[in-house]
């Protein structure tokens, strides 16, 4: 945090922004389990408390947000389901005259039974390492696992040319489980080192090559992945609005680990990853959408593949109302040495809200999301779906002026932002 905020106040003219934000939701979900049985419905009550701290100066830039969610239920049976969550995200980036440093972390600690399922509406985009690292399975086993996780990310870039630059890359994931009386999840930590050479074609193209190696160790099988990897990946715009991003890898992963029947299991795995992202900005309506698999750790100690589908719309109607509709859908192919594992997991949730400015600082929120989750190739395991309905308040602060952030803080090409803990290497193979 200390060097976040010397990095930002280095250069002339810095100041620090502080905007306050809380929020008060009430929901109803007819299933928030979400266990393949009908279900009483559960009426939850949460506050949401955050201060974002920003500062920006010539060349640096700054960001820090505390953030604590507590809720309460209604009934006493979903009492179990009831926690007090805490989240911290920081980032900096520093310009020098030929090179420039990023870094970022983003610290939670929070119960599974919101940790292990993927939004549709992302509270937080600025959040670049998996989301949901989760069973695989859809089981969320016992609602009295909390789950403490830290991503880092650092990057140092250097100016080759006026169109060219290489930044270094490093990454760290750690997630544990404290008190944890699960036997479904594992501790882990996953690191991360790579380099990456960007070039600006033209105006309109950019391309990059990366090269990276991964070390996962998952605790409790014991699991030990290293991976090598090459990707590319280019970006331009399709037009006034709209723009295309894509990126494609290849990598090696050998591993060993000690199944649930005994023994060890030494091998290695080739995989394929990719990642395709249109976007649309304009004055009144955003879309994002994005289509990719990706190598992301899972808590049952394994590296699993993911195919993610990811729709995002928000548009202004007016002046003080706005609404946003989301859509993901997840299929998830649980190995088959994890526990209960060996299947695939077809996982769908779609949310849609709306927020009515009743002053500059106040807002009403409400909206409607839906999850739905199968198991094709499971006979006999029934699939479960959920309903909720919420309503809520919120004051947002306003931020101050003369604190909004210059055009530029870095030389060009502009780089990336900090990717903590996004591995891109394929897991065991069945």
């Amino acid at each position: 945090m200390g060097l976040a905020a010397l990095l930002a106040t280095r250069g002339a003219r810095a100041a620090w922004d502080l905007v306050p934000a809380v929020g008060l939701t009430t929901e109803v979900d007819d299933n928030a389990r979400l266990v393949p049985a009908d279900q009483p419905s559960s009426t939850r009550t949460a506050l949401d408390a955050r201060l974002r701290m920003r500062s920006f100066g010539d060349r640096g830039e700054a960001y820090i947000e505390p953030r604590f969610v507590t809720d309460s239920y209604a009934d006493s049976r979903d009492q179990p389901l009831e926690s007090n969550d805490v989240f911290l995200l920081t980032s900096a980036a520093y310009a020098f005259e030929h090179s420039n440093i990023e870094f970022q972390t983003d610290y939670r600690k929070e119960s599974v039974l919101r940790s292990e399922i993927d939004p549709a509406l992302p509270d937080n985009l600025t959040d670049q390492g998996p989301g949901t690292v989760d069973t695989g399975s859809g089981t969320l086993g016992t609602f009295t696992d909390e789950r403490k996780r830290l991503d880092i990310g650092f990057n140092v870039g250097f100016v080759l040319s006026p169109r060219t630059n290489m930044r270094l890359e490093l990454s760290r994931i750690d997630v544990g489980y404290p008190d944890q009386t699960s036997l479904i999840r594992s501790p882990f930590d996953d690191n991360e080192i790579g380099v990456r050479l960007i070039r600006q074609v033209d105006p309109r193209n950019q391309v990059s090559a990366r090269v990276y190696f991964d070390d996962f160790h998952a605790v409790r099988n014991d699991n030990d992945s290293q991976a090598f990897g090459v990707e590319g990946a280019f970006s331009r715009p399709l037009s006034e609005t709209w723009s295309i991003e894509f990126a494609a890898g290849v990598a090696r992963t050998d591993y060993t680990f000690r199944p649930a029947t005994g023994g060890v299991v030494d091998n290695a795995a080739n995989n394929f990853t990719f990642d395709t992202a249109f976007r649309k900005r304009s004055q009144l309506t955003n879309w994002t959408i994005d289509i990719g698999r990706s190598i992301d750790p899972n808590s049952n100690g394994f590296l699993t593949v993911r195919d993610d589908l990811s729709l995002r719309m928000a548009h202004q109607f007016r002046t003080r109302l706005a609404a946003s509709f989301g859509l993901r859908g997840s299929q998830v192919d649980t190995p088959a040495e994890s526990v209960g594992g060996g299947f695939t997991r077809d996982y769908w949730r779609a949310s849609f809200q709306v927020e009515w400015n009743i002053t500059p600082r106040w807002l009403l929120t409400t909206g409607i999301d839906h999850v739905t989750e199968e198991f094709p190739e499971l006979t006999g395991t029934a699939n479960a779906t959920s309903n909720a309905v919420m309503v809520g308040v919120r004051y947002q602060g306003l931020s101050q002026p003369g604190t909004r952030r210059p055009a530029s803080l870095a030389p060009q090409p502009q780089p990336q932002p900090a990717q903590p803990g996004r591995p891109q290497q394929l897991p065991p193979s069945r």
